[in-house]
């Protein structure tokens, strides 16, 4: 027979969303978008991974309502309010590394098209003395 744990909830749902069990699954962020998009399709409407995490949690507290003592349901609901909180902070670091990537390739100053080419590309088709002399 299993002793019941006494420690923290908290405690034990930050081992379990910070232990092995996160190498197995992979990041809350890649999990909860792969599941995202299995669920779409049979919802019918574009599910996000917060809103699996929000879901996952909804399943936990249907249960309580069953049995409203069983510890490894409330364990669950802060573990994945956690892994909430960590697909938010992966999303929030993606949008910034986007937003560096676009920050980096602006150009200072105008773009000078050169004399007409195939491409007439706004990007590519810039005179290189005009960039030198926006540098000075």
């Amino acid at each position: 027979m299993n002793a019941k744990p006494t420690g923290s909830i908290l405690v034990e749902a930050e081992h379990l969303i910070n232990g092995p069990r996160q190498s197995v699954y992979a990041h809350p962020f890649d999990n909860f978008t792969q599941t995202a998009a299995l669920w779409s399709p049979i919802l019918g409407v574009e599910v996000t991974p917060e809103q699996v995490a929000l879901c996952m949690i909804q399943v936990k507290i249907s249960r309580l309502c069953n049995t409203p003592d069983h510890r490894d349901s409330i364990v669950d609901i802060a573990g994945y309010a956690g892994t909430y909180e960590k697909v938010q902070e992966r999303r929030a670091e993606r949008i910034e590394a986007v937003e560096r990537i676009f920050a980096a390739t602006r150009e200072p100053g105008p773009i000078v098209p050169l004399a007409p080419s195939a491409t007439n590309h706004p990007l590519t088709d810039v005179r290189p003395d005009v960039l030198e002399d926006e540098k000075e």
